[in-house]
Formats: C-alpha cells, sequence, structure tokens
C-alpha cells in the first residue's frame, strides 16, 4: 500500500493555454505537482519517426496512449500529486484512463478558449503535434463529467490557476478521504509483458540519443520513460542548478530547490569530494524517482516495450529499481564513454553545468549486474542500438524486436 497522489486532468483543444496554466499552478500552488501529459508524450515518450497526429495511425496511438495512461497512474500511485495536459478524441481513451485511475482521487477540468483565438495562435506558433486545433475539437469526446471549467480566454493562465488551487482547498469530498492509501498495483495486467531496456549512465553519455535510435531501431511497439521524463515533471522552482559565473561562488540551493534535484559544487569539501559538480536529491526529487520506476513496470504490464534511461547517483535509486522491476523482463544496459568524450559531448549540448557529466560518473553507483556494457565513444548510436537488439534476440528469441 501506498499514499496516492490527486490527479487533475486539464482537457482541452490545442493551443487553449493549458502548458501555460499548469506552469503557473505548479509555480504557486500550495502543494507540489507534478505534470506529465501530451507535451511529455510527444517530445520524449514516442519513437522520434512517429510524429503524425493523433487518429493518423489508431494502432499506434492505442499503444502510445495506453503507456502514456499507464505512466500516470504509476506516478499517482507512487504517491506524486499530477497535473496532466490532455485532449481526449475517444470514448475508449477515457473509459480506459478512468479504468487506470479508479481507485485514485480524480478531478477533470474542462479548458475552453475562444476558437477565433486559437486559430490565431495556431498560425503564428504552429499546429501542435496532436494536430489541428480545429480538427481535434470536432474529434473530442463530450460526455466527460467535469468538476470544474476554466475559461483561458477571457481570464490569465494565473487565474485559471488560482482557481484550480481554490477548488482543490474548497470541493467536496463525499466522504471520501483528502489523502488516500492504494495498493501499488496496476489493474491492467497482460500475460506477455513488454521488455524493459534499462540504460544507465552518466548525463551527456548518449543515453537519450541511444534510447532514439532503439525506438527507430525496433520492429515491436515501444516508449521511452526515463529520466529526463523525470526531470520535465518537477516544477522549474524544484531545479537548483547556478546558471551563471556568479551563481556558481558559494552556491546554495533554495528551500524550494532544495526539495528537488541541484547541484553541488565542485570541491573538494564535506559534501562533495570531487573537483567536479555533483547532484543531490531532496524529497520530491525522490518521491518523483521511486514512483517512475512503478510506471515504467506499469507500460510493461500493459505489453508494451519501454525503455528507460537512468543516472542512479545514489545505491539506493539503483535497490530501489532492482526491486520494483526484478519480477518484469528487465535489459540493463550500461553506457560508458571517456573523460574526453563525455566533456565533448557536454561542450556540444551546451545546456549542462561545465564538468558535471564527470562529477555525476565519479558519483554514480556502479555496482550494478548488467547484460552488456557499451562505450558511446567508440560505437555510433545506431551501433549500439543494433549491439542492444541482437543481444537481445539471445536472450528472448520467442520476441520480436
Amino acid at each position: 500500500m501506498a499514499c496516492a497522489g490527486m490527479v487533475v486532468i486539464l482537457n482541452g483543444a490545442p493551443h487553449s493555454k493549458k502548458q501555460a496554466i499548469i506552469e503557473q499552478f505548479q509555480q504557486y500552488s500550495h502543494q507540489p505537482f507534478f505534470t506529465l501529459g501530451l507535451r511529455d508524450f510527444y517530445s520524449i515518450m514516442r519513437s522520434p519517426n512517429n510524429c503524425l497526429p493523433l487518429g493518423t495511425n489508431p494502432a499506434q496511438d492505442d499503444n502510445d496512449l495506453t503507456a502514456l495512461h499507464a505512466a500516470i497512474t504509476g506516478m499517482a500511485k507512487g504517491g506524486c500529486h499530477m497535473i496532466v495536459d490532455h485532449c481526449i478524441i475517444a470514448e475508449k481513451y477515457l473509459s480506459q484512463l478512468n479504468y487506470f485511475l479508479q481507485e485514485l482521487d480524480v478531478t477533470w477540468i474542462e479548458v475552453i478558449h475562444d476558437e477565433t483565438s486559437r486559430i490565431k495562435s495556431e498560425k503564428k506558433l504552429g499546429a501542435r503535434p496532436e494536430g489541428s486545433t480545429i480538427d481535434l475539437t470536432q474529434k473530442m469526446v463530450t460526455k466527460i463529467k467535469y468538476d470544474l471549467q476554466l475559461d483561458s480566454h477571457n481570464n490569465s493562465a494565473k487565474t485559471c490557476a488560482d482557481e484550480i488551487t481554490q477548488y482543490l482547498l474548497e470541493r467536496p469530498l463525499r466522504e471520501n478521504p483528502a489523502s488516500r492509501w492504494v495498493p501499488l498495483t496496476f489493474p491492467n495486467h497482460t500475460e506477455d509483458l513488454g521488455h524493459i531496456i534499462l540504460i544507465a549512465g552518466t548525463t551527456s553519455a548518449g543515453k537519450s540519443t541511444l534510447c532514439q535510435s532503439l525506438q527507430q531501431a525496433m520492429h515491436s511497439p515501444r516508449i521511452q520513460f526515463g529520466i529526463d521524463n523525470v526531470v520535465t515533471m518537477l516544477a522549474p522552482k524544484h531545479l537548483g542548478i547556478p546558471v551563471t559565473k556568479e551563481d556558481t561562488h558559494h552556491f546554495k540551493p533554495k528551500p524550494e530547490q532544495a526539495l528537488g534535484f541541484y547541484l553541488i559544487m565542485p570541491g573538494p569539501s564535506i559534501d562533495n569530494p570531487y573537483e567536479y559538480a555533483t547532484v543531490q536529491l531532496g524529497e520530491l526529487a525522490r518521491l518523483a524517482l521511486s514512483a517512475h520506476f512503478h510506471a515504467v513496470k506499469f507500460i510493461s504490464q500493459c505489453g508494451i516495450n519501454v525503455i528507460s534511461d537512468q543516472v542512479f547517483s545514489f545505491k539506493d535509486e539503483y535497490l530501489e529499481a532492482k526491486a520494483v522491476l526484478e519480477a518484469m523482463p528487465t535489459f540493463w544496459v550500461a553506457v560508458n564513454a571517456d573523460n574526453d568524450t563525455l566533456l565533448a559531448h557536454e561542450k556540444k549540448r551546451g545546456n549542462r553545468f561545465p564538468g558535471h557529466t564527470i562529477g555525476l560518473l565519479l558519483q554514480m553507483h556502479k555496482d550494478i549486474a548488467n547484460d552488456l556494457e557499451l562505450d558511446s565513444g567508440k560505437m555510433t548510436p545506431e551501433e549500439e542500438a543494433k549491439t542492444i537488439l541482437e543481444t537481445l534476440k539471445h536472450k528472448y528469441p520467442k520476441s520480436d524486436f
């Protein structure tokens, strides 16, 4: 059993300012909320070569949206309050989401926005991956019982966010507990479990690129759900990463930053024995990491292959992942590289604290029983993906990769 989180679902057409509302809500909510939805679905989870709008390939939509719904369920059952951006275009997806979330505290919110303004925004910013705002508005399910409606055309994102906060504080609980204990089990369990490819390594080792190459190379359906999802789920205020040289001098995280992921400046010091920056995890970062292992498990229990990239900064992260995924068909891969290669990757990416990739490498827990070890400095991502799939075929000869 676990103390589960609330789930708040914002359902609305593209360009109805759902993301802006979520950003304001995460920033000012009286409780910490994590976000997951169509933004992550297209930017991280779905295969890069499957960018077609929803409704174009029903079989692929069923697979990928099932994975998204399973991930939301896993995060919530793992204890995270979730706020979800969605655009539900078929009753079967509504039924599936309600079925997955049946034991949880769920609030449905309709986000409405003037059609002319949505079209104008779409012309300026471009159509969203899920399709045009007009097409999807016509397809959206109308038989949803909403708890709250937000008018994002006549009200600012901050005002809409405040309405959500106020509703959650004042809503009738109808004899339900405000905090619910639920079993850490998934209602949907297929006999044919999806394979989990778990790729561990330091930042800038090439894990994300390898994940994309694997998604493109695999024949069977596949989804990505790993450390990048965890970081993007957190509110920016819970990330303690200095961005200027002035910030690095005697950097200490603010109280809100110390709840999430934050950097420990280069040592040697009592907190960091290395001359490179390392990472520390606050309680929200730890909660999200813990819950996302269950999300990966739930996706597998839907019969969907999932690729999960990880950085095991501490031993207990690895031990928890190992315990949660022990009974699952998990293939463990370590991605390594020499220091020069890591620093070159870090510099090329341009959005990493200088030297952090080496600090994290030194800090990482490395005593892992891997099925395969790769050197990203000596192989291309395509070669690494091919090697993984060939090794997988030997371990699971009856599976179609």
